[in-house]
């Protein structure tokens, strides 16, 4: 398992995971963001939801969370490499 330091303080270790904002929550995605889509370094045992708050983005605008491609909750706890999508709410009629 790969692990690095950069970013976090404090001598503690970091998970990196790959995050794609679908849709208009790709506007949520750092400047460097291709698409929507970008790597964050959190926590270990850090969750869909911390990811959802590192980017300044509320989960009332999420509507489906996958995890390396299966379906997943906000509280869901991540690991190392995971990618996280993130669909937006659909409304329509």
């Amino acid at each position: 398992m790969r692990q690095s330091r950069a970013g976090l303080s404090g001598g503690v270790w970091a998970i990196e995971v790959k995050v794609e904002l679908k849709g208009y929550l790709s506007r949520y995605a750092p400047p460097a963001a291709v698409n929507g889509r970008f790597s964050l370094e959190v926590l270990p045992g850090s969750t869909v939801k911390n990811v959802l708050e590192k980017v300044h983005l509320s989960e009332k605008y999420v509507g489906l969370v996958l995890i390396n491609g299966q379906k997943a909750r906000i509280l869901d706890r991540l690991h190392q490499d995971d990618t996280v999508t993130i669909f937006p709410v659909v409304a329509g009629g």
